[in-house]
């Protein structure tokens, strides 16, 4: 007699912690809330900072006071990218059933892909609803687009996305989502006063 035919598994596929990420970051609804969150607090800072006056065009569209290290947008995105990891670390029990996947590099690249994709579209979301709440409020003076909008929309990003990948490096350093919060408000708070 034969011997039952070998089954052959077919070797992981790269893009298996990208599926594993997008269905996490999909599947929790905190990351909605926060994004929510986000535009609201940003398109209300944007109107009381029009209020008030004297707050650059680029400042105001970003909902970025001076007296804030940083605006609502960069730390909803280092949120969620501290929420990244946080949930691998908060459900220790699904990290059996998961297998060695939380340990890989594949995961740490598709967190940092998903959050910096996250931080773009929370970035020109939050862009776009100060603008038209500007318009809606106060006319189109202010929603103008700056001349100089390419570098400032490079540095905007820029920053939404570094917010967002801190978040996600400091969590998964010291294995906690407070912790990589506090990371992404340290950073610019001991940076700004040494510049």
């Amino acid at each position: 007699p034969l011997p039952p035919p070998i089954s052959v598994r077919s070797a992981p596929s790269p893009l298996r912690p990208l599926r594993y990420e997008l269905r996490r970051a999909a599947g929790v609804g905190t990351g909605f809330i926060t994004a929510a969150t986000v535009l609201l607090v940003s398109a209300v800072t944007a109107v009381v900072l029009a209020r008030v006056g004297h707050t650059p065009q680029p400042r105001l569209l970003a909902a970025w006071p001076r007296e804030l290290p940083l605006p609502p947008a960069a730390l909803g995105a280092g949120l969620l990218g501290a929420l990244a990891f946080g949930d691998e670390f908060r459900h220790p029990a699904l990290a059996a059933d998961r297998g060695t996947v939380p340990r890989r590099l594949g995961l740490l690249t598709a967190k940092l892909v998903v959050s910096a994709a996250t931080a773009i579209v929370l970035a020109a979301l939050t862009v776009g609803c100060d603008a038209e709440v500007l318009h809606l409020f106060y006319g189109p003076e202010l929603s103008r687009v700056p001349a100089d909008w390419p570098a400032l929309s490079a540095g905007w990003l820029g920053l939404c996305v570094g917010c967002a990948w801190s978040g996600v490096l400091a969590a998964g350093i010291f294995r906690s989502t407070t912790a990589g919060l506090a990371a992404v408000v340290a950073v610019p708070v001991l940076v700004v006063p040494l510049v």
